[in-house]
């Protein structure tokens, strides 16, 4: 559904008639269009900010699936479970701190943001068994942020193309106003991506466990942006293209849900030896997306027209199978893990009821053509050493995580993490970890072609306390 609203433009003389509404809403309705319309980059982008939970486990660089023994093993590899060795309760607190620093025309703007929430509150319950051993989980969790901010402005020669097609005495013409002038730019997005999860993890021979989760997962973003540009050396004063002001808000309320199930297995090779493999099975996200684009040109005389465009969209995204397979080893105090996280981007599919399968067939052809699948490298070292009434572990991770692009590697992020754990005869059990992600990115928009250059930090610190039942 679209909603216009118009207003029309009287010029000083009579006989003049500025249609500026119309044309707002022909030159960027397109625009607007692709903003609504589902593309390749909205069903990537459900899952390229999951990174998962559990303060200990991403201490380690997030290679816990030959570990997954404490109830974040409901996410990581659920056979883990059944390690556990009494009912817990797990509470996790997570704080989120990010900053971007910009460079615009070679001026420097920067930007931060401070999350502070509940990240997980769940809990096992391990049965009475006379031999092995079964252990249930439930909780509900965070497994990623849409945490982003980018503010910049500067004065801008470069051309944008920005034009308006001005009817004057029946007569079309297009006027630009497109270079020499102020623009500033604001983006900010925000959400969560959650999950409740239900899961268990059992015994079925003396070195062998499996598991199960079924998770019902809950993608929220909220994204805002706002363009400006300014006449604010009076450029343009000829009418009729006196333009004094360009402005543009859009927003987008994205709500994703679909069921995903995790199936793992865990080996204890050795005594020191193990091996874990999960699989997260095909699932579908359905998608509901509310836009809203409001635009507003202003002239000299502070006459105006302005226009609003209202959509709401309902889709499908399916998610292929993704694989993740560790090995941890543990010498006396040292523990050295790995793991391999193999995602297949290039599978990812959108659909929709509303609409035939050759609806989305050139942006399907565009994921399966500039993506790829990835193989995520992670690594993680433990080293622990014993007091008289408590434990304690310092770890140390580091996670390569490869773009998903096929063409370029802008997108390759690493992530080192490092924190300790101290155990209190299992009784309580107090982790701490932070974990820290830097990347480089060059962005740009048909507003501000000349683009920008990001360096995005990105740091959570993350306490995690486990209280024995």
């Amino acid at each position: 559904m679209l909603a216009e609203e118009d207003n029309f433009i009287f010029s000083n003389s009579s006989n003049i008639i500025t249609k500026v509404s119309k044309i707002l809403y022909y030159s960027y309705c397109i625009f607007f269009f692709q903003l609504q319309g589902q593309t390749s980059s909205d069903a990537i982008r459900l899952f390229e900010k999951e990174k998962g939970f559990g303060t200990y486990a991403l201490g380690l660089g997030g290679a816990y699936s030959a570990l997954s023994n404490d109830y974040s093993g409901i996410y990581w590899n659920p056979a883990g479970l059944s390690s556990i060795k009494k009912s817990t309760l797990n509470i996790e607190f997570n704080n989120n701190y990010v900053t971007n620093n910009i460079n615009f025309l070679n001026n420097s703007f920067n930007t931060s943001i401070i999350d502070n929430y509940l990240n997980s509150l769940g809990g096992t319950y391990s049965v009475p068994t006379t031999r092995g051993s079964l252990v249930f989980a439930f909780g509900l969790n965070n497994i990623g942020d849409y945490n982003y901010n980018s503010n910049f402005s500067g004065f801008s020669n470069i051309n944008n193309n920005l034009f308006f097609p001005i009817t004057v005495d029946n007569n079309e013409i297009d006027y630009f106003f497109n270079e020499n002038v102020f623009r500033e730019e604001k983006i900010s997005s925000s959400g969560k991506i959650s999950q409740i999860s239900f899961g268990f993890g059992i015994l079925i021979s003396e070195k062998t466990s499996f598991g199960v989760s079924i998770n019902s997962i809950n993608n929220q973003e909220n994204y805002t942006f706002r363009f400006d540009q300014n006449d604010q050396s009076d450029n343009f004063n000829i009418f009729p293209s006196d333009f004094l002001s360009y402005s543009l808000d859009q927003s987008l309320q994205l709500r994703a849900k679909g069921n995903r199930i995790t199936i793992g297995l865990l080996t204890k090779i050795t005594s020191n030896l193990n091996t874990g493999f999960n699989i997260n099975l095909p699932f579908t996200y359905n998608v509901n997306e509310k836009h809203l684009l409001k635009e507003n040109l202003t002239f000299d005389d502070n006459s105006f027209s302005d226009t609003t465009l209202i959509g709401n969209y309902n889709y499908k995204v399916i998610a292929p199978y993704n694989l993740d397979y560790g090995i941890s080893f543990r010498i006396k105090s040292l523990l050295l893990s790995t793991s391999f996280k193999l995602q297949n981007w290039s599978n990812i599919r959108l659909n929709s009821d509303s609409n035939s399968e050759e609806y989305f067939i050139e942006e399907n052809l565009t994921i399966s053509n500039d993506y790829q699948s990835t193989l995520q490298l992670n690594l993680g070292l433990s080293y622990s050493i014993k007091f008289n009434n408590f434990n304690t572990s310092f770890i140390l991770g580091h996670s390569h995580i490869p773009s998903y692009y096929k063409f370029g590697h802008s997108k390759d992020q690493n992530m080192i993490s490092g924190g300790f754990s101290l155990n209190f005869k299992d009784e309580l059990i107090i982790n701490f970890s932070t974990n820290h992600t830097h990347s480089k990115l060059f962005t740009s928009d048909r507003y501000t072609p000349s683009g920008i250059e990001e360096s995005i930090e990105k740091t959570i610190y993350s306490i995690n306390l486990i209280i024995g039942i």
